[in-house]
């Protein structure tokens, strides 16, 4: 919980004029990621600890293309 409420601060200055907005997504996405996890997690796990560790890695792979292209430093 400490960790989510601080994110929540350091989100918003980023792009003070968008706050809400920025808040709203980044909460949007971690309840994504939780349900998701939720639905997929124990059905990996039934499988093997190694899939979820590549399904985990995966994940990662197609994220770092995304971040490339959408997240540009000033």
């Amino acid at each position: 919980e400490f960790t989510f409420v601080t994110l929540i601060s350091l989100f918003t200055e980023l792009e003070p004029s968008a706050r809400a907005t920025l808040m709203a997504t980044s909460i949007t996405a971690a309840a994504g990621g939780r349900a998701l996890g939720a639905l997929i997690g124990p059905a990996l796990f039934d499988i093997h600890i190694l899939a979820s560790s590549v399904f985990g890695a995966a994940m990662a792979i197609i994220a770092l293309p995304i971040l490339i292209v959408w997240v540009k430093v000033e």
